[in-house]
């Protein structure tokens, strides 16, 4: 098994290959191959080139990995990609809280977008939440039933943090502070009853979709206006509750979070978009991609 570093040599301020030296040590030289990342013209062609046994390693800052993930899809990848940071400021690196001592290490968890297709909704905040705890409560017993009412309650009252959001609805931005839920719905109903867009009809001939946003500093109002979540008349609270029929949707929270897709839990998102065909005879779709870099 070969080591194929592609680094790049203007990382650091030009420091590239002196960076280089120090990746060499934790390696067996009669192993390495170095490629200056600058001088190759199409990446995705040369990695698909290399021998499935073989470690690749991208060397360089976070602008080296922008450039990466912009021009290999993430979703194409059939192997581990490692990494190892030789930039000026590392802020992927500083992210996950690692350290050189911990590098190089496998980046795919943090690239790879998923494509599902969803029948009901897709969700951020405390409904992910909720399916979240919910697979906790399952593990630890599998006989316990799970009362998702219950949970929802303990995230109001301080269990569940809400995040700040960028929401981009059919093209036009905007910025919510204090998000709890923030969803694409097919449907109207999530949660095992919770009617969370009344509104929406999954027969429109138009095939929209309904973004909910419930937003709000107080989790003493979140909790006297939950219960209103089951009859479908929280539309009423707008001081907390945004609702938008759209194509397609992005959510982008300031940390990672639950998602939920038909129930089901999606670990550490950061952003997930959602989109329908203007064709009513086409699928619902979403993409969730786990991490962003910084350009």
């Amino acid at each position: 098994m070969d080591i194929r570093i592609y680094y790049n040599s203007l990382s650091n301020n030009g420091r590239g290959e002196e960076c280089l030296q120090a990746l060499k040590l934790r390696f067996p030289a009669d192993n390495l191959i170095a490629c200056d990342i600058t001088k190759v013209d199409d990446i995705k062609k040369e990695i698909d080139s290399v021998p499935a046994d073989d470690k690749v390693v991208i060397c360089g800052g976070d602008g080296t990995l922008n450039r990466f993930i912009n021009t290999y899809d993430p979703a194409g990848l059939k192997r581990d990609i490692w990494y190892y940071p030789i930039g000026s400021g590392n802020d992927f690196m500083n992210d996950l809280n690692k350290t050189v001592d911990d590098c190089p290490f496998v980046i795919n968890d943090y690239i790879n977008g998923k494509t599902y297709k969803f029948i009901n909704n897709v969700g951020f905040g405390i409904d992910g939440y909720v399916c979240e705890e919910a697979d906790r409560v399952r593990t630890l017993s599998k006989k316990k039933k799970i009362n998702y009412t219950k949970i929802a309650l303990r995230g109001f009252m301080g269990a569940y943090s809400p995040a700040n959001a960028v929401v981009v609805v059919d093209g036009v931005r905007k910025e919510y502070k204090d998000v709890w839920l923030a969803s694409a719905m097919k449907g109207r109903y999530c949660g095992g009853g919770m009617m969370l867009a009344p509104s929406q009809d999954r027969s429109d001939p138009n095939n929209t979709i309904t973004v909910p946003i419930v937003h709000g500093h107080s989790k003493f109002k979140m909790l006297r206006r939950f219960s209103s979540v089951f009859k479908g008349t929280h539309e009423k609270y707008t001081d907390i509750c945004d609702f938008f029929s759209a194509h397609e949707v992005e959510v982008t929270f300031d940390g990672p979070c639950a998602l939920q897709i038909d129930g089901e839990t999606v670990l550490g998102v950061y952003r997930y978009s959602a989109s329908t065909s203007h064709r009513p005879d086409e699928n619902s779709y979403f993409q969730n991609f786990q991490s962003e870099f910084p350009g």
